[in-house]
């Protein structure tokens, strides 16, 4: 059986012989060629599997402090010296809202009330030594 072969050409008149393009048999002809064998897929014995570096961080995480109005006694985290806490207090942001309204709606009489109430403060906690923040509550 003789193998079939299209040759595609240009409609150009002067067309030279290099422009011709040969095209694969079509699909039929190439389905009745012969298959190859199949080689196995097992990797070749010369093949040698690096062996595996399993690299583990292991983090400790030491409890928050429970910070409050009141100093504490903790490491500082800025220079690891165990310190008691300097506190300061400060009013919120929402306190002085309240005051602001408490001063137009009931007038002098009512705008101290949010000063007094300790859940309107919020404590700062710094370190002695070093002066670093350490934490808040509020």
């Amino acid at each position: 059986m003789e193998s079939q072969q299209m040759i595609l050409t240009r409609p150009e008149e002067n067309q030279m012989e290099s422009e011709r393009m040969i095209l694969p048999p079509p699909y039929e002809a190439a389905a009745s060629l012969p298959k190859l064998a199949q080689m196995p897929s097992a990797p070749y014995p010369s093949e040698v599997q690096a062996p595996q570096i399993i690299e583990r961080t292991i983090v400790i995480q030491q409890p928050a402090a429970p910070f409050g109005p009141n100093p504490i006694n903790l490491t500082c985290s800025s220079c690891h010296q165990d310190v008691m806490t300097k506190t300061t207090s400060s009013l919120k942001g929402e306190a002085w809202l309240l005051v602001l309204l408490l001063c137009c709606v009931g007038g002098l009489f009512c705008c101290w009330i949010p000063c007094v109430v300790d859940s309107m403060y919020i404590t700062y906690h710094r370190c002695p030594l070093c002066n670093a923040y350490q934490g808040e509550t509020s």
